[in-house]
């Protein structure tokens, strides 16, 4: 019996979807993900992290064989179940979600082909079609003044209108990466870039409460929209501290793949703005029931990409459903898997917009030649299964 759906709208989809194999393939270093239904329809998945070439013996072992024979329409209930086959709960983290994403992605391309609709209408109705993004750097090397250069000359060339940039030592406890580089850097950019440009900034959990006070002090005074992660992405109460000293929103959650702890983080208000990564946590339903409940504390999201495989293709379609989204979203540049022909508009941002797909499913056709081509790593249900 079909089971309900908290977030998935598939009423559409009247006929079983059954999960009858599984492949993970890989072209020259893209990771890929194929699904097949009874049918033998086809959806596909590409890795959005490098960590996931790492994680093949807990997809195979753990994931994929509670999910072989499924009814795909009971999407959301099989998670739960993932989650607990063989107390899988003791390894959850971006090790566990990141492969159960995987998987996730390549369903919900082939639910979408199947409904014939883009994945983000699966979620309900979209929004948008076209989403803004921010440029992202993550130049620790230079001194404030090169990257200022070089921020201004990319986004002259590309027309975007956000940025975001890199402060503090990247978990080092309030170490800089260069001696007074981050006191100077925000007030340098908005001097050069004026007010038209949005800009961001992420520490990566650079700072303790208190530098990251004083840091955060300056971000205001430069009129900065919002600061990532000021502290240890896991010190929650730290970072709870820093929202209440400052004005300038919080941002953070790429780092969490449990919902609770991030509810936790935006009911007490040490976010304002959340970020969770659409593999992280484990794929696009964990984030949008995220994603709503920021909505009923008034936060807004943002989603974490990786700036492997089509990350802002994902994000896209995940923004294209989004009730509280914020005004830019990450853009990490153009996207490309080696070999496949995908729609140019869908990869690259134009004057800080990228296009939403709206074809079915992920939105573009894959050539059944280039699956072929690829080296096929591992295979799960079906008559050649070793799973």
């Amino acid at each position: 019996m079909k089971k309900q759906n908290d977030v998935l709208h598939l009423d559409v989809l009247h006929e079983p979807v059954l999960l009858r194999r599984v492949e993970v393939r890989r072209m020259e270093t893209q990771l890929f993900l194929c699904v097949y239904d009874q049918h033998q329809r086809l959806g596909l998945s590409f890795a959005c992290s490098p960590h996931a070439a790492f994680l093949l013996s807990l997809l195979e072992a753990r994931i994929l064989p509670v999910a072989v024979n499924r009814d795909l329409r009971d999407w959301e209930s099989l998670l739960e179940d993932i989650y607990l086959h063989h107390s899988n709960y003791k390894m959850q983290g971006l090790a566990f979600w990141l492969p159960v994403a995987l998987l996730e992605m390549a369903v919900l391309d082939l639910l979408g082909r199947v409904a014939g609709c883009p994945m983000g209408a699966l979620f309900g109705s979209r929004r948008r079609t076209e989403v803004r993004v921010y440029e992202a750097f993550h130049d620790r090397e230079h001194s404030a003044e090169e990257l200022v250069d070089t921020i201004e000359m990319r986004l002259a060339a590309s027309g975007a209108t956000a940025a975001k940039f890199k402060l503090g030592g990247r978990m080092r406890r309030d170490e800089d990466c260069r001696p007074g580089r981050s006191d100077s850097l925000p007030a340098l950019l908005r001097a050069r870039l004026g007010t038209q440009v949005r800009l961001y900034a992420d520490a990566n959990g650079s700072y303790s409460p208190r530098e990251a006070i004083r840091i955060g002090r300056i971000l205001e005074a430069a009129a900065i929209d919002f600061f990532e992660e000021p502290c240890p992405f896991d010190h929650f109460d730290e970072t709870r501290e820093v929202a209440d000293a400052l004005d300038i929103h919080i941002a953070g959650g790429e780092q969490d793949g449990s919902l609770y702890r991030l509810q936790w983080m935006l009911k007490h208000g040490a976010l304002q703005v959340v970020q969770p990564d659409l593999f992280y946590i484990g794929g696009m339903v964990r984030s949008m029931k995220i994603a709503r409940f920021a909505q009923t504390v008034g936060a807004v999201c943002t989603p974490h990409i990786s700036g492997y495989g089509l990350g802002a293709l994902y994000m896209a379609h995940f923004v294209s459903a989004l009730d509280n989204p914020a005004q830019d979203h990450e853009y990490k540049g153009a996207m490309h898997i080696p070999g496949l022909d995908i729609p140019r508009e869908y990869l690259h941002a134009h004057n800080s917009v990228l296009r939403v797909p709206d074809g079915s499913g992920i939105g573009f056709e894959v050539d059944p030649d280039w699956i072929a081509r690829s080296e096929l790593l591992l295979t799960c249900g079906g008559a050649a299964s070793v799973c």
